[in-house]
């Protein structure tokens, strides 16, 4: 996973010294403008960080797995028989390692009846039963 890590710090630094102007940051009231090289600058701490933020304990990567990330009801088409016949919007899929993926779509996580309205207690046991489970290889 570091190297996957690595990875997205160079191909954003490539992106960086070909594309990125100069822009003021309204945070930082009365500086200059940052510029692609103050950018560059924070990747590069990233890769100095990167094998201290993610270390597999086996010594191993952990392998990659297809994230279809847009996984909503409106995108799944089911015939009246209740098979599914097409999944759509795909536009959006990567190819992760499984430990930076989510462990449920989010289509799956109960929301909570608002403020005031209903017990939220059963939202709670539910989202804390799944996310105890062990699901990553």
């Amino acid at each position: 996973m570091s190297e996957y890590a690595r990875s997205i710090a160079q191909n954003e630094m490539k992106w960086a010294q070909a594309h990125v102007q100069p822009k003021i940051n309204v945070q930082l009231v009365g500086k200059q403008p940052e510029t692609a090289d103050d950018y560059i600058l924070l990747l590069e701490r990233h890769l100095e960080l990167v094998p201290f933020l993610i270390q597999d304990p086996l010594g191993h990567e952990p392998p990659n797995q297809l994230l279809y990330s847009d996984l909503l009801l409106d995108n799944i088409f089911v015939d009246p028989s209740i098979n599914i016949t097409a999944v759509i919007d795909w536009q959006h899929t990567v190819a992760l390692p499984v430990d930076q993926q989510q462990l449920f779509p989010q289509m799956l996580e109960p929301t909570s009846a608002g403020a005031g309205e209903g017990d939220d207690s059963l939202c709670k046991a539910y989202l804390t039963k799944v996310k105890s489970l062990s699901l990553r290889r």
